[in-house]
């Protein structure tokens, strides 16, 4: 990655490196005013501006760095930025903290709209730490799954990535058209528990041009810091460790397709083609197919699309694979309308936790599988998240496909990313 230089110095403490937007906040104390327009190095600000809004709490520059108090409410006690171009691999980064873990926000997000009003102009999600110490996706349709864990009173740098996808949910990979692939948005997370760089969670919506960046609470306080977007494309933090987007004649065996990125799959029950450009069960073996790849990686952000058709009605995506009597999967139900974390450990079947959802036939899905040691956290469509926690096969890199019952089955998309990666260190704390 070559990132522009316009002078001197380290770009981690601001030198050298082009910003779209950079708040410091290091400067004199001073309150600010609702409605006023931060865009100067007296205020914070050394380059492009904050919009202040507090009809209710409060925003100051206190000891080089933003204090907020809560006003009590949504969307009243904010700072927005200008507008700002959307790209591939557009970085919003932030220095969050709050005191207690009692009260709602703060929240940092990409917006759609110039006025901040409502959540439902926010980029697929915002970085959200409520009144509990679970760290939240806040998304447009007001469900907040759970995608990590916060302490009050520590320091969290946030980054949200925007890109990665095309608008059919391809994802992004080195030589690939950047302005094909902005759709979604990668958060990112340090500080705490958190020692390295960790990619939190990933979605698939929204392309809004322009955006603007957003920091708010509801009635927490704390501090915002360093708030900025730097003027360099960190696509590289988008980049899967394997891709297989099934792009291949017509009934090419499974097996014999090369995926984007990554080693090749294993037919491990029953028989798999391509269809459609999809992955396609042609015929199971005592009412299962499987299918794996080696990803190299245990701990790992897997997203798949998944649809199931005709008298489907149950199908998965295993992860942490040793052989046909010992791994775990997603599932989504048709018949019992639930995402599912299920486990099969010599054999015996165990359903682990649960969410109820209503699955259709005929419709697209998107499965989100999160791994961190013995952490297990499972999401759909970007909205409904289950987790579990367990050692069982903790260390296993394999990771696939799984059908029941019928045949009547197609993945699409599968992509397998590092969950910590020195890359993810490199890119991110250069600026």
């Amino acid at each position: 990655m070559t990132l522009p230089m316009t002078g001197a110095g380290p770009s981690g403490a601001g030198g050298g490196l082009a910003y779209l937007l950079r708040a410091p906040f290091t400067g004199d104390d001073q309150g600010y005013a609702n409605a006023q327009v931060l865009d100067t190095v007296a205020e914070g600000i050394t380059a492009g501006s904050l919009t202040v809004a507090e009809s209710a709490g409060t925003l100051a520059l206190v000891s080089n760095k933003c204090a907020y108090t809560g006003g009590g409410g949504w969307f009243v006690t904010f700072l927005i930025s200008q507008a700002i171009d959307r790209a591939l691999g557009r970085t919003l980064l932030a220095t969050i903290s709050k005191s207690a873990t009692n009260t709602f926000a703060p929240v940092l997000l990409w917006n759609s709209d110039a006025s901040f009003a409502d959540f439902t102009e926010l980029q697929g999600f915002g970085a959200y730490f409520p009144n509990s110490a679970n760290l939240q996706a806040k998304n447009r349709a007001g469900k907040e799954p759970t995608i990590g864990a916060y302490a009050a009173a520590t320091d969290y740098q946030v980054a949200l990535v925007l890109g990665g996808y095309t608008a059919s949910g391809i994802p992004w990979y080195t030589g690939q058209t950047p302005t094909d692939y902005l759709y979604g948005q990668t958060a990112f997370i340090k500080g705490g528990a958190y020692t390295t760089w960790t990619r939190l969670f990933q979605v698939i919506l929204h392309n809004d041009d322009p955006i603007y960046a957003v920091v708010t609470s509801y009635n927490a306080t704390g501090t915002f810091d360093s708030i900025r977007v730097p003027d360099v494309s960190l696509s590289t933090l988008l980049q899967p460790t394997h891709l297989s987007t099934f792009d291949a004649a017509n009934g090419t065996s499974l097996d014999a397709i090369t995926p984007e990125i990554g080693t090749g799959w294993t037919e491990d029950t029953g028989n798999w083609d391509i269809q459609g450009n999809k992955a396609n069960v042609v015929s199971l073996v005592g009412s299962v197919a499987r299918a794996t790849v080696d990803s190299g990686l245990s701990d790992c952000v897997i997203h798949c699309t998944v649809r199931m058709t005709g008298a489907a009605t149950d199908m998965a995506l295993m992860f942490r694979y040793t052989d046909t009597s010992n791994y775990w999967y997603l599932v989504a139900s048709y018949s019992g309308n639930t995402i599912a974390i299920q486990e099969l450990q010599g054999g015996v079947w165990a359903q682990r936790a649960f969410s109820v959802y209503t699955i259709n036939r005929d419709t697209d899905y998107q499965l989100l599988i999160t791994l961190s040691g013995n952490d297990i956290r499972v999401c759909i469509d970007g909205a409904v998240a289950t987790t579990y926690t367990s050692s069982f096969n903790a260390a296993a890199t394999k990771h696939g496909l799984w059908a029941y019952n019928v045949v009547g089955y197609t993945f699409d998309n599968f992509a397998v990313y590092p969950r910590t990666s020195a890359v993810y260190d490199a890119a991110l704390d250069a600026v």
